[in-house]
């Protein structure tokens, strides 16, 4: 069973970098990376996956708050697909895309995180911060359901700190 995790966001808009700096706080482990605000470039490379989790904010849901959702994403057309903004694929039309194109047929999920504050150079919300050991009990759990144990150091949010500071952001 091959299983990919993949963070998305761009630290340079608050909350949103949170997937993406998680991901490469969680580096050591070969199966997790980090899609940064490449949402096109990430949906070509599922093809070969079976379960693919996908890390990333939205604003469905309160500051802070996780919740573990199944994409379900039937193949889209064409026509669609020409619509999408290559700098930001939400996850559920980057899973349409590497089913249409990219030849994905496993499973998706989102760990969706609830953004407290996506504004230009914005450091990250404390609810978001406080998410981070919820995200990470999450993803631990799925993993285990495939035999899969996911390496983490005891400085995960201070990595991710350090992540939006590398991008010129500090908390």
């Amino acid at each position: 069973m091959r299983v990919l995790v993949v963070g998305l966001g761009n630290p340079l808009y608050g909350d949103d970098g949170l997937g993406s700096c998680l991901a490469r706080a969680l580096s050591d482990n070969a199966f997790v990376v980090d899609g940064d605000a490449r949402g096109f470039d990430v949906a070509t490379s599922l093809g070969g996956y079976d379960v693919v989790y996908i890390i990333d904010v939205v604003d469905f849901l309160k500051p802070g708050e996780v919740k573990l959702i199944e994409l379900e994403a039937e193949e889209a057309n064409p026509v669609e697909l020409t619509a999408l903004d290559v700098h930001r694929v939400p996850p559920t039309r980057l899973v349409q895309y590497a089913k249409s194109m990219a030849g994905f047929k496993g499973k998706a999920y989102l760990i969706a995180v609830g953004a407290g504050r996506i504004d230009l150079m914005a450091p990250p919300s404390r609810e978001a911060l406080s998410a981070i050991g919820e995200v990470l009990r999450v993803l631990e759990g799925e993993l285990a359901r495939y035999g899969l144990k996911l390496a983490r150091a005891r400085d995960v949010e201070e990595k991710v700190l350090r992540c939006y500071a590398e991008a010129g952001v500090y908390a």
